[in-house]
């Protein structure tokens, strides 16, 4: 036997099993490539991640507006009060939504209440009193009195806030349910409902109603 050789005098290739010839390369360019995928596929998976972050960051509401967002709309302490679009005494529409960021006191009444008619000084004096605090006053006529009617008195009466005319009495019978007048609804500034009353209410229950309100 030739020592280079192999049986029978042939030539050996000197190529050894497993070792470095072309089989070894194959699966190294495969490894590589695995490794090429992986990576790739876990760049997408970080790429996604972060533009759900940053989208959230956008979306979510953060301050005042957050707390009424995150609450349901409805009649109860707690609940976001109701929005609706109705006209002041000019005819310029007014939502409730408008005044997000500052406490209100939505009240509902009519010229012809004569429970409104005695409360109205107490509540007058009341929002007078607390001056560079005073929240917005929406005073919307339930009874579907119109304008005329409306701007003739509240002028008259010195009301506070801003008349909103309701011909077809919707916002009071059919979003706020309402039973009988006076009623009022005391909203913070995050669109809250933190108090309601039915019916009149003294001077000193009209500022602890206030005081839940304040900004």
């Amino acid at each position: 036997m030739n020592r280079n050789g192999g049986p029978n005098g042939q030539v050996g290739t000197g190529v050894v099993p497993g070792g470095s010839g072309t089989g070894g390369k194959g699966k190294g360019i495969g490894r590589r490539r695995l490794l090429i995928t992986w990576l790739l596929s876990l760049a997408a998976l970080v790429a996604a991640i972060a533009a759900l972050l940053i989208s959230g960051q956008r979306t979510t509401p953060s301050g005042p507006a957050a707390g009424a967002a995150a609450a349901p709309a409805g009649l109860a302490v707690g609940d976001r009060a109701p929005d609706f679009r109705l006209a002041d005494l000019r005819g310029t529409q007014v939502g409730l939504s408008q005044y997000r960021s500052k406490p209100v006191i939505l009240h509902f009444w009519a010229v012809d209440c004569t429970t409104c008619r005695a409360e109205q000084p107490d509540y007058t004096r009341a929002i007078a009193g607390l001056e560079g605090k005073r929240p917005a006053v929406l005073a919307v006529d339930a009874w579907g009195e119109s304008s005329e009617k409306i701007a003739s008195y509240f002028g008259s009466a010195h009301l506070p806030g801003v008349a909103l005319v309701d011909p077809s009495a919707n916002v009071f019978q059919n979003i706020y349910k309402g039973q009988g007048i006076p009623y009022t609804f005391y909203i913070d500034a995050r669109g809250t409902i933190r108090a309601s009353v039915v019916g009149g209410e003294s001077y000193d229950q009209i500022v602890a109603n206030v005081k839940l309100i304040a900004a």
